[in-house]
Order: structure tokens, then sequence, then C-alpha cells
């Protein structure tokens, strides 16, 4: 008998503690961009094969960390036991674009196409989300039409995305404008749909980078500093704090709004893996550089250059930016 209540106890434990992870921590470690940390984390914990939610940070993380092979290998066992996971779907779409452009053209085609078969299953499988519609829209416009770009049916899902919901419909419509050089046109649609939502930051955004775009620095300036109050979470505001830099590093934007702008950027992300984290460290140089302070700029810019980072564009505007150092008087 007291063994059979020993058993039924310990049952009974293994059920109330048998999720002994932390969601909470590993989604911050996500929402600070520390991919290795995640992946490390979610790596080693005994439920990550039977739980999808863990599943999807591990996909995030190696997806992030450019794991793409790795994650080719892994999707299609996942799928095995989650067919119809519309975020793991989503993700795998993802990484199948990622080796079409990274890997041979001999199987960029197939890869492509494999990509676009995983996000229409990651629309069927949940409708409603928006960010598969619009990531799908955005294959259709830009692939070529050999791996399945299609305008014609970027457009249709668009219309139907308007159906759904006007905001994001308004977006799809914009950037096919954009696309198609007629940006005035997607400013028109955007600033029509402000007048009815005056508050909506994914609208205020997309004005922003159009004007950004037509070198209306003032007014997108403005505007992304509009956003930074009305974000529902805090996490959101850093792609605008970002911008708000770049447009004073690279427009002459107001250099204090801007420098405080990329140091909470830069102190948020500090012990990520951010791509765009050595990109804020630049702009923060050309900030102090525009002031003529040389010894802050090259204090600020020394630890990246010493760094020798691999992203090729990035290296361009890190060798200018060392002549313009270089040029500059003390």
């Amino acid at each position: 008998m007291k063994t059979k209540i020993l058993l039924a106890f310990s049952f009974l434990t293994c059920s109330l503690f048998s999720q002994a992870y932390d969601l909470t921590q590993l989604n911050q470690h996500l929402e600070r961009q520390q991919y290795k940390k995640l992946q490390q984390a979610v790596s080693s914990l005994p439920e990550t094969p039977s739980q999808p939610e863990l599943l999807v940070l591990q996909a995030k993380a190696m997806l992030s960390l450019q794991d793409d092979e790795a994650l080719e290998e892994m999707i299609p066992k996942v799928l095995q036991t989650f067919p119809d996971h519309a975020e793991l779907l989503y993700l795998a779409s993802a990484n199948q674009f990622n080796l079409a452009q990274s890997g041979s053209m001999f199987s960029a085609r197939g890869r492509a196409k494999q990509g676009l078969s995983y996000l229409k299953q990651a629309v069927k499988a949940d409708p409603t989300n928006y960010k598969y519609q619009q990531t799908l829209i955005s294959f259709y416009l830009n692939a070529p039409g050999i791996a399945g770009g299609d305008e014609e049916e970027a457009k249709h899902v668009a219309d139907l995305l308007l159906q759904q919901d006007m905001i994001q419909g308004t977006l799809a419509q914009a950037t096919i404008l954009q696309k198609n050089d007629h940006p005035d046109q997607a400013l028109v649609l955007i600033e029509n749909q402000l007048t009815a939502h005056p508050t909506e930051t994914a609208l205020i955004e997309a004005k922003a980078a159009l004007l950004a775009s037509q070198k209306k620095a003032n007014e997108a300036f403005v505007l992304y500093q509009q956003t930074l109050t009305l974000y529902p979470t805090e996490v959101e505001k850093y792609g605008s704090l970002y911008q708000l830099g770049r447009l004073a590093a690279v427009e002459g934007q107001d250099a204090v709004i801007g420098t405080a702008s990329l140091q909470q950027y830069l102190d948020f992300y500090q012990d990520s893996d951010n791509p765009m984290y050595p990109w804020a460290v630049l702009r923060l140089a050309q900030i102090q550089l525009r002031a003529n302070d040389k010894t802050a700029a090259t204090a600020t810019i020394q630890p990246l250059l010493a760094q020798e980072p691999t992203q090729e564009r990035l290296q361009k505007e890190l060798k200018s930016f060392k002549k313009q150092l270089s040029s500059a008087k003390s």
C-alpha cells in the first residue's frame, strides 16, 4: 500500500513539474536578440522535442544565427510531429528562402519553391496571421518568375488581405505601388488610412520610411519620434530609435535626439546577436564626427573596427568612415 502511494505521488510530482523551463526567461532572450543564449538554453531542455513553443524558439534562434543547413535538417522531423503548426511552417519557409539566396544557383529554385509551399501552408493553418500574408505578398513581388514570383498573385493576395484588415491590406497595396515606382500613390493610401487611424504605428512607420526614402528626412524624423509614445510594448520602440539615430547620422537631423536614441538602442541590445548592433555603433560615431568630436568618434568606433565585421555593406561603410575620421581635424 505504501509503495502504491509513493508511486502515485511520484507521477503527480512529474505531472506538476513537467514544465521545468522558464518560458519568460527564454522569451527575454528572444526579445533582446540573444540568440546564442536562447539556442543553448532551448537545446539543453529535454522537453524541447515535444513542445512546439520551444521548437519555435529554437528555430528562431537557429534562423537568426544563420544555422540554415542544420535547421533544414531539423524541420522535416519537427513537421512530422506538428504538421499544421503555422509558426513552424512559417519559419521553415524563411529558412528555405535564406538557403535559396545563399546556396548554389542549382538548388536555389527548388528551395524557393519549397519555401513558398511551406508559406502557403502557414497561411492556410492560420489565415488571420497577417505577417504570413505580408511575407507571401513580398515573395510574389520580389522572387523571380522561375522561382514562383508573380506580381498578379501578389496583388490578388493584397486584395484579399484588404478585405480582412483595412490597415494591413493598405500596407500591402502601398508596398506594391512602391515596387512599381509609384511612391506618391503609396503615400496617399497610407495617409488616407492615417486619417481614420492616427495612432496606428504600422502606418506611421510606413509613412516615415517612405518619406525617408524620398529624402524628406525632417518629416520622417518627426514621425519616428511620434511612434515612441504609441507602441503598446516597450520592445517595439527600438526599431524607431535606430531610425532616429540613422537620420541624425546620415541626414543631419537633431544630434541630441539621435545620440540619445542610439544609446538607448545600444544599452538594450548589449550582449546580443542583433545584426543591427554594429550599425548602431557606426551611426553613433558618425553623429559624433558630424559634431567635430573626433576623440569621441574614435573611441566609439575602435571596438567595432577591432572585431572586423563580416557584413559586406557594413565593411564598405566602415572603410569610408575610417577615411573621414583620418582626414578630420582633432
